[in-house]
């Protein structure tokens, strides 16, 4: 049984990496648990293998070398706070906080939401919730390795923010594509404000 749900696991991610839209097309009537059941998995794996590649010398700060903002921010109290004074037992501290922050994403579900139906999108915040929490998929292609994490955390950002929502909401006229430029603009200007001096 649960070779089984491992399996449909790294089915669904390979199936929202390599065709979102047919992807989101299938889950348009799915309800809200395995959504966010999906995001557990991916919480948990994430919150685990980050602080592993911590313990192993890989920067968790640059956005070169993560996909998430919580891996930023998590590695940097983990450094500065929880590693000189805790030791060893800060990472199951950076685990659980990780695990934590991962989650904190899930706030902007009632923006996008309104965005999506500002652009004339039809459909319930369900849509932005499926698209929040299925959207970090491609976090798991390596992304809390070095130089992969920047590409990931780009490709799951469009997945959250643009193409989940626009194909949930049904948004075909070009609208959803301003969002994209947008998005895409704001994470060069995040990233090149990340690695500047």
């Amino acid at each position: 049984m649960r070779e089984i749900k491992v399996k449909k696991f790294f089915y669904t991610t390979w199936e929202i990496v390599r065709d979102p839209s047919a992807f989101f097309e299938e889950v348009r009537e799915e309800g809200w648990w395995p959504a966010y059941r999906y995001l557990l998995t991916v919480a948990v794996i994430m919150s685990i293998l980050s602080p592993l590649a911590w313990a192993f010398g890989v920067d968790g700060e640059s956005p070169v070398n993560t996909s998430l903002s919580a891996q930023r921010d998590t590695y940097r109290w983990w450094r500065d706070t929880l590693r000189p004074q805790f030791g060893n037992w800060s990472y199951p501290l950076a685990i659980l906080t990780l695990f934590v922050t991962i989650h904190l994403h899930l706030i902007f579900t009632p923006v996008l939401h309104f965005v999506f139906r500002l652009l004339g999108g039809r459909g319930p915040l369900l849509n932005a919730w499926k698209a929040m929490c299925y959207g970090l998929a491609p976090t798991l292609a390596l992304g809390f390795l070095p130089f992969l994490g920047v590409l990931t955390g780009v490709y799951a950002t469009l997945l959250q923010l643009a193409i989940g929502p626009a194909t949930l909401y049904r948004v075909k006229d070009g609208r959803a594509y301003v969002l994209v430029v947008i998005v895409l603009s704001i994470v060069i200007v995040a990233f090149w404000h990340g690695i500047a001096p």
